[in-house]
């Protein structure tokens, strides 16, 4: 979305109105609706509107998939009888996502992936990630190049600032594969240092939402832990080649306004809640 000279990305900014809309219409209910349908039908048509829209409209499949991801994780969240069942689904969903990803990762996803209705350019990514190096000047050029920075900086790295790889024709050296550059100049430990820092955050968000009992405030935390952890697992599996790149950035690392901001507000309304919790106006 153009805004004079800058741009806005607007499913960074969906990510959190997911949790919110979740927070809003299906958290510490007390009241039952005529129907299971009633009491989630808002939330659904809204989280699918967003999840569409990321999808088709702006073709960003990376942001769609996170965006879908967390609103099934924090849709886990609510206790209320009327969402026992809908939440059986959602569970099981989230199985079949997982066991069709590690099908179409194997050698026979890779000859099912060409009979499906996808752009070439996404197939090409899923087919990449299974072999970069059957195509290393094309499909699978910019994921070989990221590998040969890994391999490049070691233990230790080359060196802070002394890339050689970014000076390239390496693409997304500073967005998607920020991390190929990072780990070239400072090595493994680099790698570790920004796992760690994940880590911690991850861990203390999860820490507080097991703490309090606020509905509202749980599926506050958690929603922003998974859109922590989804980014870093699709963003570190897409450039390793563990995964099919997905062109998610990597929150708080990689260049570009409006991750950082949504990652931010994030992160500044989670501390809100755990600062309400802290003081008691949160249980």
């Amino acid at each position: 979305m153009p805004g004079g000279e800058v741009t806005i990305q607007p499913s960074e900014f969906a990510k959190i109105s997911i949790m919110l809309v979740v927070a809003a219409y299906l958290c510490d209910l007390k009241s039952k609706k005529p129907t299971d349908w009633e009491l989630i039908k808002t939330p659904v048509i809204i989280i699918g509107m967003f999840v569409l829209i990321v999808a088709i409209l702006q073709s960003d499949f990376g942001s769609a998939a996170i965006m879908a991801m967390i609103a099934f994780v924090i849709f886990l969240i609510p206790q209320h009888p009327q969402l026992v069942k809908s939440q059986k689904v959602i569970f099981w969903l989230i199985i079949l996502a997982v066991v069709g990803v590690v099908f179409l990762l194997s050698p026979i996803g890779a000859e099912f992936i060409q009979h499906l209705p996808l752009q070439e350019y996404q197939k090409s990514r899923i087919t990449s990630a299974i072999n970069p190096f059957s195509d290393k000047y094309g499909t699978g050029y910019q994921l070989v190049n990221g590998l040969v920075s890994f391999a490049s900086g070691g233990f230790f790295g080359v060196g802070f600032g002394n890339s050689v790889r970014k000076y390239t024709n390496f693409p997304a050296a500073n967005t998607d594969f920020i991390l190929a550059i990072v780990v070239e100049e400072l090595g493994f430990l680099g790698f570790l240092i920004i796992f760690v820092f994940y880590g911690i955050i991850i861990y203390h968000l999860f820490k507080y939402a097991f703490k309090m009992k606020s509905e509202k405030g749980r599926v506050i935390l958690i929603g922003t832990a998974m859109y922590l952890l989804f980014h870093f697992v699709l963003n570190v599996g897409g450039v390793t080649g563990l995964i099919p790149l997905t062109g998610v950035p990597l929150l708080m690392i990689s260049y570009g306004g409006s991750s950082t901001m949504a990652i931010m507000v994030a992160i500044g309304v989670s501390q809100a809640v755990i600062s309400g919790f802290r003081t008691g106006a949160i249980e």
